[in-house]
């Protein structure tokens, strides 16, 4: 998509922090290039609370529950940090601060709605976790846990089992470590 060059603008951030934030300004987005690619990737948050990743559960009307990192798609007049926020509030409760990107890539093994997964860190600034809203009409936002980050082997067997979200905690692990064998001191 191609964006005009324009001069950025101070906007607070939906959640009433205090901090003002630079976002691209959207009216000179080419819309038609838009329509229908905002739902093109997955803006996600792996929230974190010490050693403790914040996960929501999904079920279907199916029957199916299926474990997943708070997030989804853009809305057209929202940047991606935004999207972040919003979804992780409607989802949650939680209001967040977005630290930074930590995985950009593409949605393998696929999950049948998004081609890229973008994973945001996030730090809770406020609000009561509990599950809320839906997943469109086919699903509802039932339960949400905090998952201990650092020892897989104690995860559930619902997490261990879910050929999605497993690779993608694996991947949020890595990313937490540097490469020179420091951590984010936050969580290992």
């Amino acid at each position: 998509m191609m964006v005009a060059e324009t001069p950025a603008r101070i906007e607070t951030s939906m959640m009433a922090t205090t901090t003002p934030r630079l976002v691209r300004d959207l009216t000179t987005l080419d819309r038609t290039s838009d329509v229908g690619t905002s739902r093109h990737t997955r803006y996600q948050a792996a929230v974190l609370r010490d050693a403790d990743i914040l996960l929501v559960c999904c079920a279907y009307r199916d029957g199916r529950t299926v474990w997943m990192l708070p997030g989804g798609g853009r809305e057209d007049d929202e940047d991606e940090e935004t999207c972040v926020v919003r979804e992780v509030h409607e989802e949650t409760g939680l209001a967040v601060r977005v630290e930074r990107l930590m995985i950009d890539c593409p949605a393998e093994p696929p999950d049948g709605f998004y081609v890229r997964w973008r994973t945001y860190l996030c730090s809770v600034v406020g609000g009561q976790a509990a599950p809320g809203g839906g997943e469109g009409a086919s699903a509802d936002l039932v339960d949400l846990m905090w998952l201990s980050i650092r020892d897989d082997s104690a995860w559930p067997a619902g997490i261990q089992g879910n050929p999605i979200l497993l690779p993608q905690l694996r991947a949020i692990r890595v990313h937490l470590e540097i490469g020179d064998g420091a951590s984010d001191s936050r969580v290992l």
